[in-house]
């Protein structure tokens, strides 16, 4: 983004934010329209590229934004008095629910960035979420105890990658399902309970 955005009043820069949010969230990179978002946010295209260098700069920048607000609210809102590492994960999972919940087109957008294949930014999205997990890993992980497995840490931690992509993808395809929030939540708390409790049995020492 370049300085002029950052200049801009806090309503200005929200607006614009909000606006993206809203297209990025029912459209992939490639089908997400610039005018539409321009229209959204009621600014001339040449006032939108005052602010930006182009759409992937934009992107990314409401790409990372999210992301980073999403692992902030996990790491504020998980029971860090858990030692069990898969206890954990399942909770920083819930709290990820919660935060839908109250920021649903923002999950969205989050989800689409990760499993849009076929966009020209999803290298750059997997690098910036990558970046994000290794800046916050060491909070959301502490006073784990991994004495109590048979894998090593980093067998566990690739594990989770699997647990953690599996419940993201079952999640987009339940979105599509039209279920209602309630049934949701209980369908997807039930299914990660299942796979963290299996896989608990599986590694424990």
């Amino acid at each position: 983004m370049k300085n002029t955005f950052y200049r801009l009043s806090e309503e200005k820069k929200l607006n614009l934010i909000n606006s993206c949010i809203k297209e990025f969230s029912k459209n992939t990179y490639d089908n997400t329209s610039l005018n539409s978002i321009i229209k959204q946010a009621k600014i001339s295209k040449g006032g939108l590229f005052k602010y930006i260098e182009d759409k992937r700069d934009l992107y990314l920048y409401i790409i990372t934004l999210i992301m980073k607000d999403i692992i902030e609210y996990q790491s504020r809102n998980v029971d860090m008095s858990i030692r069990c590492y898969f206890d954990r994960l399942n909770g920083l999972l819930d709290c990820g629910f919660d935060y839908y919940k109250n920021h649903e087109l923002e999950f969205r957008v989050m989800l689409n960035a990760f499993y849009d294949l076929s966009s020209p930014c999803h290298k750059d999205v997997m690098a910036i979420r990558k970046d994000l997990i290794k800046k916050y890993q060491l909070d959301l992980l502490k006073d784990i105890d991994w004495s109590q497995y048979k894998e090593n840490k980093e067998n566990i931690l690739k594990i989770s990658e699997y647990i953690i992509d599996g419940y993201n993808l079952a999640f987009i395809r339940k979105l599509d399902l039209n279920y209602s929030l309630e049934e949701l939540e209980k369908v997807m708390k039930s299914d990660l309970d299942l796979v963290i409790n299996t896989i608990k049995i599986a590694v424990k020492g």
